[in-house]
This record gives structure tokens, C-alpha cells and sequence, in this order.
């Protein structure tokens, strides 16, 4: 069963973060109105505010990276190429120096495979993993480039300031894990083995004297240039989206509400979130002197005041959704009864070899038969209507109910805080 939602002049729940876009307008007089405890449950809901806006904003962004599915034989392959390619340039370097340090002959090709594969798949993993620092440090430096652009329009608000902080920090907090230092340690190993690879090939390639110098150096220089180029397709196409994936996961903690809430608990948490941000909303205007009229004395009587008109306009919003849900059942039960007779199970008219009387008593009997379904499943559909139009009433009394009393309760914190504050008046007059 559907639930009624808020009253119309409620911001819907994809827009929680009404009051705490307007609360950022507050200028730094206005804010020191305000008690050191107010303005700490201001600076904690602008703080989950901000949090919320820049995980949303983030996941946005390394969605599209993390959508980037490519099957696991395309990262094999690549890998085998670079491994392949790496095993025989760095596998002649390990052979000179198998053939000087191994005193048995038999074990020099053992040795050059094993050193070979695992050299080549270290410079693989390690320029992989270069070229994937890389790129999260420039997209980690490139956020936070926008956000300090962004700042300066702050017009020297202090919660606009926090805002964009608390974001800062986020970032460096969920992010934070692609440490600079990360970079030169992965880059120097990756390019001293990559240099070692090239100074092999031009040792091998030395012995073609009749290769110009630059033919030379071109295929010294391949084996590094398919390495690294490999390396920017698997930092690219499986690292980057492997992290992205990872980043979304960690972002999702920080959204509110959580995402770990289903669908109905959500919109229930948005629901009691606005109504909370909305109380704190009639009690700061109270403290600047805006609020909706000019008898209300104290914040008492500004909360009460609120509660009073939420519940008024809730009360509305429940008849009209009442008055909605209960029509679409009746058209729901008008539609399932007009399709009553193409559901029916009825006997053909036989045509063949049959009189005009016949096939008359044929059809009257088709006629009856539909008759008949139709009388015995009407009631099904009518009892089925009945039932739950009787949930329904039964759930919306009891939330029209549930809102009068909290109407009633609001009246009278309204009427006490009056009471009070006219004590405290007289008190001053005498």
C-alpha cells in the first residue's frame, strides 16, 4: 500500500536539503544571533549537507568510469604480451648473467625463464600501477582545484565556508589513499626496469652491424613503448574502473539517507528529516525576528506554531491521498470487471454441419455460460475491493487520528508558551 506523502507545501523528499541551502544565506550578523548551541547544530547539518552533495557528485563522476566492463581475456592478453615481450629482452640479460654465475650449464635456461617472466611481469604490474597513481592524484588535485574555485563566492559567509571544508576534507579522507609518495616509488621502479629493458635490447641489437644507428635505437626502444603503452590501456580500461567501483562503495557511507536503507525507510527518514529541519527553521526565524506572525512571543510558541500548521496541512494531504488511493481502486475493479468475459473459459460454437437453430442454441449457451463466470468471480472482485478499501480507510484513520492528536498537543505547547511569556511579561511591568 502506498504511503500518503507530506503536505504539498513540504519540500519533497529528493530535495532534503532545502533548509540547509537557505541556512547557508545566513550572513555573519545574523549568525551571531544565534546561541554557540544553535549555531553547532547548524554547523553539523550544513556539514551533512556538504558531505551528502560531494559523495553524490563523486559517485556521479566515477560511475561513468566504473561502467567501463571489459572481459578478463582482454587484461589476460594484454598482460601475456607484455610478459611474453619482457621475458626475452630481460630474459638475454638474465642468460649473461646466468652463463657468469651459475656454474651448471643445465640450469642457465631455468634461470633466464624464471628471471625473464618475473621481471617482465614486475615492470607490467609496476607501470600499471604508476599510471594508475597518477591519474587518481590528478583527478584527486583537480576536484580540489574546483572546489577552491568555488569557494570565493562564499561572500564571507562562515557556514559557506564550513561547507565547502567539510567537502575538502571528505575528499581527502575517501580519496586520500593515492598518497603523493605512492607516485615516485611505483614510477622510479617501473622506469629503472623499463631502462634496464632498453639497455638489454640495445645490447642484443649492437651485434647487427649492419642496422643504421636509428633502426637500432627504434628497436631498443620498442618492447618499452608496447609496455607502457599496455600499461595506460590496463590503468585505463580495468585499473581505473576497479577503483572507481571501489570509490562508490566508500562514498555511499557518506549519503544521507543511507543507502543501505530500503526504499520505504528512505523516504520515511527524508520525511522526518524535513520535518525536523523545518522546526529548526520556524525557531532560527523566531531568534532573527521573521516569524510567519506577530504573536508569537517566544520559541516555544514558534515551534508549536509550526507543528500546528505541519499537522494541518498533513492532515489535508492524507484526505486528498485517501480520496486518490480509493479511486484508482475502483478503476482497478471496474477495468478487472469489464475483462471478466475475454477471461472466461466458454464452449466453441461448432459451425460445421450445423443448422441455423444449432448454432442459435450454441451461442445462447456461450451467452449463459459467460453469464455464469461473470456471477461467480463479480463477488471475488468485489470482496477483494471491500478489503482493501477497508486497509485503506483503517491506515489513513489512524494517521488523520494520529495527526489531530499531534495538532492538539501543538495547540496546547502553543497556549502554555503564551502563558509563559505573559509571566515573564507582567513580571517586567511590575
Amino acid at each position: 500500500m502506498a504511503r500518503a506523502s507530506h503536505r504539498s507545501e513540504m519540500p519533497e523528499p529528493s530535495n532534503i536539503w532545502h533548509y540547509a541551502a537557505r541556512w547557508m544565506m545566513f550572513n555573519p550578523t545574523e549568525l551571531n544571533k544565534f546561541s554557540p548551541t544553535t549555531q553547532g547544530q547548524l554547523y553539523s547539518r550544513i556539514r551533512e549537507y556538504a558531505t551528502t552533495l560531494i559523495a553524490q557528485d563523486r559517485i556521479s563522476q566515477a560511475e561513468s568510469i566504473a561502467n567501463r566492463h571489459y572481459s578478463v581475456t582482454t587484461r589476460l592478453g594484454l598482460k601475456m604480451i607484455v610478459i611474453a615481450i619482457g621475458a626475452l629482452t630481460f630474459g638475454q640479460g638474465f642468460w649473461l648473467l646466468a652463463t657468469q654465475i651459475v656454474e651448471r650449464s643445465e640450469l642457465v635456461p631455468l634461470t633466464t625463464l624464471i628471471g625473464g617472466l618475473v621481471t617482465s611481469t614486475a615492470v607490467d604490474t609496476l607501470a600499471t600501477r604508476a599510471i594508475t597513481n597518477w591519474n587518481l592524484r590528478r583527478d584527486l588535485h583537480k576536484n580540489l582545484h574546483l572546489l577552491k574555485q568555488q569557494q570565493p563566492y562564499s561572500h564571507g559567509s562562515e557556514l559557506v565556508d564550513r561547507f565547502y571544508k567539510a567537502q575538502r576534507q571528505l575528499i581527502l579522507m575517501v580519496e586520500g589513499k593515492s598518497k603523493v609518495w605512492q607516485i615516485p616509488i611505483h614510477t622510479l621502479a617501473a622506469i629503472t626496469l623499463s631502462a634496464t629493458e632498453f639497455v638489454i635490447t640495445r645490447h642484443v641489437v649492437s651485434y647487427a652491424v649492419f642496422m643504421p644507428a636509428e633502426v637500432k635505437f627504434a628497436i631498443a626502444a620498442l618492447p618499452v613503448i608496447i609496455t607502457w603503452a599496455i600499461a595506460i590501456l590496463q590503468s585505463e580500461y580495468f585499473e581505473r574502473p576497479d577503483y572507481a567501483r571501489d570509490l562508490i562503495q566508500r562514498y555511499e557511507r557518506h549519503i544521507l539517507p543511507s543507502t543501505t536503507l530500503s526504499s520505504e525507510e528512505r523516504n520515511n527518514w527524508a520525511y522526518h528529516r524535513l520535518y525536523e529541519d523545518g522546526r529548526f527553521d520556524a525557531f532560527l526565524a523566531f531568534v532573527l525576528g521573521r516569524s510567519p506572525s506577530l504573536m508569537i512571543k517566544n520559541a516555544q510558541m514558534a515551534c508549536a506554531w509550526y507543528d500546528f500548521d505541519y499537522c494541518h496541512g498533513r492532515i489535508r494531504q492524507l484526505v486528498q491521498d485517501f480520496k486518490a488511493e480509493s479511486q484508482c481502486l475502483n478503476e482497478n475493479y471496474r477495468e478487472n470487471l469489464a475483462r471478466l468475459p475475454s477471461n472466461a473459459i466458454l464452449p466453441p460454437v461448432m459451425t460445421e454441419d450445423r443448422s441455423d437453430t444449432e448454432i442459435y442454441e450454441q451461442q445462447m449457451r456461450r451467452e449463459q455460460a459467460s453469464d455464469r463466470w461473470i456471477e461467480t468471480h463479480r463477488p471475488k472482485l468485489e470482496e477483494d475491493l471491500q478489503l482493501k478499501l477497508a486497509e485503506l480507510r483503517a491506515y489513513f484513520f489512524d494517521e488523520i487520528s494520529r495527526q489531530y492528536l499531534k495538532r492538539q498537543a501543538a495547540r496546547r505547547q502553543y497556549q502554555e508558551g503564551y502563558v509563559q511569556w505573559q509571566k515573564l511579561n507582567d513580571e517586567a511591568v511590575r
